[in-house]
């Protein structure tokens, strides 16, 4: 019988997360984890969902109103084709309900249900349960109730299984808790969130720092319910745990949207159990190239729409895409063989407003602008232009999800939690 597959996937896991997860990095160590990198097609969970379900750039997989074109094969899919039992356990994103479709089983925290309309007594009460989060610091929906119930559906379904797991706690905001608070100082943590809400690309750096450490805080404290969820899968399973995107706090932004490596850079930790072992190239690995690894390894075959190739030892020119028009941009990068160019476009007239390139083996901080004086740049800037030249990427294809994407009051609740909407 084929191995079980489990994805975890953490929104806004940053690449030097791990640097504060040190209990989990040796668990994987010793339990057969290749550590590495993955380069992200996108900066933000919506954009990011096509490349880990169906290896495609953000413009293929969605319509101009925020819905799945129909042409959408997901790994899901493929893999129930191939046999598998498949479930979805996420920690509460409105916008994973697009990618349900070749789940057997389908839960994100409440909000996959179209029955979830609140009534008036029932949106005064998730008002309340809005602040209250921020006050006792938090999560509504954690780590632990997401992996509870997707080991209720691993231990009860025969194998082979494919499961998802979409964690948030590492999501703005960041809440560790009311003890992890006190230690902090309240104050300083309800303040840090106050200015959050009212400015996200301004912030001071005591505000800033403060996120910083809220954040790696956080991280501590999901080592361990991650470490005994990953306990209790067979052991013959192949396991990936990475995350849909990073989140940027150094550089006076609180949020993922630019195209640094603060957010387009994300760990990568793989148990492969599928066949040959994966040969690494020596930069990140691709977001795009995930879905047809697992593909091809299982026997099945890859959809001809996707993008990306099975892993190997090449490194590959890596295209990120987003347009972010509550921040007024949008942005487009290529990241090749430790090389950035990055582009910044006015989100409404699609006019070019920045460009940026970064030789990331001397500068990975990406201090050091040296567009336009380097001449490798002008070659890397030539292949990004291409790529937005072809038809099927379009910067203007749509802007950031419509509202309607959330089509409950339940889903806007939670949009608003985690900063997508006033």
């Amino acid at each position: 019988m084929p191995n079980d597959i489990v994805l975890v996937t953490f929104d806004c896991w940053r690449y030097d997360a791990v640097d504060k997860m040190s209990e989990f990095v040796r668990y994987g160590r010793a339990n057969g984890y290749e550590e590495s990198d993955m380069s992200c097609q996108a900066a933000s969970t919506w954009f990011a969902l096509p490349s880990i379900h169906s290896s495609l750039y953000s413009p293929q997989a969605y319509t101009e109103g925020g819905n799945l074109t129909q042409q959408i094969e997901t790994l899901a899919q493929v893999l129930s084709e191939e046999g598998y039992n498949t479930a979805g356990f996420v920690g509460a994103n409105p916008y994973a309900n697009l990618w349900k479709d070749g789940f057997d089983e389908f839960w994100n925290g409440g909000l996959e249900s179209e029955d979830n309309e609140l009534s008036l007594s029932q949106l005064s009460e998730e008002y309340n349960l809005y602040w209250l989060k921020y006050l006792v610091l938090k999560e509504r929906t954690s780590i632990t109730d997401v992996t509870e119930r997707a080991l209720d559906w691993y231990t009860s379904t025969d194998g082979p299984r494919f499961l998802w797991v979409h964690l948030m706690d590492t999501h703005e905001p960041y809440l560790p808790g009311l003890r992890v608070g006190l230690d902090i100082g309240l104050p300083k943590v309800y303040k840090a969130f106050y200015r959050h809400i009212q400015e996200r690309e301004s912030l001071s750096k005591d505000v800033l720092q403060t996120h910083r450490e809220l954040y790696d805080k956080t991280l501590n404290r999901v080592q361990q319910p991650l470490i005994n969820f990953l306990e209790e899968l067979d052991n013959r399973s192949t396991v990936v745990v990475t995350g849909d995107h990073g989140q940027e706090i150094e550089r006076g932004w609180h949020a993922h949207a630019r195209m640094y490596d603060e957010i387009i850079r994300v760990p990568f930790f793989c148990r492969w159990t599928l066949g040959p072992e994966i040969e690494y190239p020596e930069g990140p690995v691709r977001q795009i190239d995930l879905a047809p690894t697992i593909v091809d390894a299982v026997g099945g075959l890859v959809p001809s729409s996707w993008e990306g190739e099975p892993i190997d030892d090449r490194d590959r020119d890596s295209y990120s895409i987003g347009n972010y028009d509550y921040f007024g941009y949008a942005y487009a990068a290529l990241r090749s063989k430790g090389k950035k160019v990055i582009k910044s476009f006015d989100c409404e007239s699609f006019e070019l407003t920045n460009t940026e390139y970064y030789d990331l083996s001397d500068d990975p901080g990406e201090i050091e602008n040296l567009h336009p004086d380097d001449e490798e740049c002008k070659l890397l800037e030539e292949r990004l232009d291409g790529f937005l030249d072809r038809d099927d990427i379009r910067l203007d294809i749509y802007s950031y999800p419509p509202d309607e994407t959330a089509e409950t009051s339940v889903a806007k609740s939670r949009l608003r939690e985690l900063g997508y909407m006033e």
